[in-house]
């Protein structure tokens, strides 16, 4: 697992060959700050749905402390 930086990470971004625009995001498995982990319930959008996945780091119980992409 990576540590979150505060932000949405590019490995996340799915980028339209053709055009250069992202056109959605990957699922992302996630490490809360108050231990809970997505591996037991499935992945999450990293951008863009449900539950609404928030990067920013705020010190609050559910900041995404670590992340990896979903296999």
């Amino acid at each position: 697992m990576r540590p979150n930086e505060g932000h949405i990470p590019p490995e996340c971004e799915i980028i339209d060959p053709e055009t250069g625009y992202r056109k959605g995001w990957r699922s992302v498995h996630v490490t809360l700050r108050n231990g809970w982990t997505s591996r037991a319930t499935g992945a999450w959008p990293a951008g863009g749905g449900r539950p609404p996945t928030r990067w920013t780091l705020e010190g609050h119980p559910f900041d995404i402390l670590e992340w990896e992409v979903a296999q």
